[in-house]
């Protein structure tokens, strides 16, 4: 069962050192340490659980009993940047992880025996090997990379400081328009990281679909170890509008940036506020129609860092 769960795990982020990019996952030799070793410690106690049940119960109640121990497994050991509300699909993708190996097992045992059994388990070990070693040959050797390139961008020259000429920003039928002529974007356009990529497990890269929706933005991962981190201003830019929601029992802030060459981003999911930050969310007025956000009577200027 733990060897199908490994081959399942290398499987699943395939497409990412491809070039494909389907999913936000990496792959457990491009994470830190402490991210690493969090999946093979959850697979570990799920299959060992789950393979005591199987010595004493038979597959329904097997599967059953597994998919609660997944959930709260998930609870207490949820991965970096998930919410521990089980899915809706938990007991079919539980029914997945446990019940193909069990099968598979049961198939070979009856068929061939002891014997079948060592052979299907050569094969999976050699499967799992020939995908880890392609995987190291991507990481180590090629340098596709995800950690190597946040490594590359940090040191990349600081080239997005503003002038004093910055034209302001409004919202208009058209979308945000200048207040005034706004001036070239530098050459070559770098933006800072904005936090710290050390840690960072993986990347949420935007215009993707994740879970059942397409989403635009992206976002980093963090190590479970990774339980607060200070996010900074990529560019030199304007905060034009604010909002605080509610989400899952939780205040979290978001702000909406331009910079005087036209570049927007936008940062969601803030916890806790510097006073210059918190200070914009108690002065914000009512939310603009049909959006979250309210916009600022007086554009905040910020500088990277």
């Amino acid at each position: 069962m733990l060897v199908f769960f490994f081959f399942g795990e290398q499987l699943i982020v395939l497409p990412t050192y491809l070039g494909i990019a389907l999913l936000d996952n990496l792959h457990i030799l491009d994470k830190a340490a402490t991210d690493a070793l969090h999946r093979p410690i959850f697979y570990f106690l799920f299959g060992l659980i789950s393979w005591l049940l199987f010595r004493y119960f038979n597959w329904p109640i097997v599967w059953l009993g597994a998919t609660l121990l997944w959930v709260i497994l998930q609870w207490y050991f949820p991965d970096q940047g998930h919410s521990p509300v089980p899915s809706p699909w938990v007991l079919a993708g539980v029914g997945v992880f446990v019940l193909t190996p069990f099968f598979i097992y049961r198939w070979v045992d009856q068929k061939w025996g002891a014997v079948g059994r060592r052979k299907a388990m050569l094969v999976a070990a050699a499967l799992n090997l020939v995908l880890l070693g392609f995987f190291a040959l991507q990481i180590f050797v090629l340098g596709n990379s995800q950690r190597s390139a946040s490594q590359a961008n940090q040191s990349m020259p600081q080239t997005n400081r503003s002038s004093p000429s910055d034209p302001g920003w409004q919202l208009t039928g058209d979308g945000w328009q200048p207040t005034r002529k706004s001036p070239p974007c530098p050459e070559p356009l770098v933006l800072e990281p904005p936090a710290d990529l050390d840690s960072v497990s993986s990347i949420l890269y935007p215009g993707q679909p994740r879970g059942p929706e397409f989403k635009a933005h992206g976002g980093f991962r963090y190590t479970p170890a990774a339980k607060s981190k200070e996010v900074r201003i990529p560019f030199d830019a304007q905060v034009v509008r604010g909002s605080r929601l509610v989400i899952q029992n939780e205040v979290q802030y978001a702000f909406e940036f331009i910079a005087p060459c036209g570049i927007q981003y936008h940062f969601g999911h803030l916890r806790t506020l510097t006073p210059k930050f918190q200070a914009i969310i108690d002065n914000l007025g009512a939310n603009d129609e049909r959006s979250p956000y309210a916009s600022l009577t007086k554009l905040v200027e910020v500088q990277t860092g």
